[in-house]
Order: structure tokens, then C-alpha cells, then sequence
């Protein structure tokens, strides 16, 4: 069944007011990169042609 497979991404996500050191460290491990906000809730996702421009 679907439900016994479970999910196991943890995929971490950089602070708005972060600095681009951070989304590039973690863009260098993962597709993308999530964005949040002060209270952890999420706004966006940094894809890798964003982080290459």
C-alpha cells in the first residue's frame, strides 16, 4: 500500500533575509532550494538556472 512506502524528503530551505552563500551551499546538494519566511512558512523555490544566473 502507498501509505507503507512513507516519504522521506527533508528538504531544508534558506531564510528570505539569508544571503546567497546559503542557497548556493544548498543548491550545490538539492534540485532546488526552498525559500521561507520568519516563521518558517514557505514562500518560493530557487530552481538551479536561478542560481547559476
Amino acid at each position: 500500500m502507498v501509505k507503507e512506502v512513507g516519504v522521506g524528503v527533508d528538504n531544508k530551505g534558506v531564510w528570505i533575509n539569508g544571503n546567497m552563500e546559503d542557497v548556493i551551499n544548498l543548491g550545490k546538494v538539492e534540485k532546488f532550494v526552498g525559500v521561507v519566511d520568519d516563521m518558517e512558512g514557505f514562500i518560493g523555490i530557487v530552481g538551479g538556472s536561478e542560481m547559476i544566473e
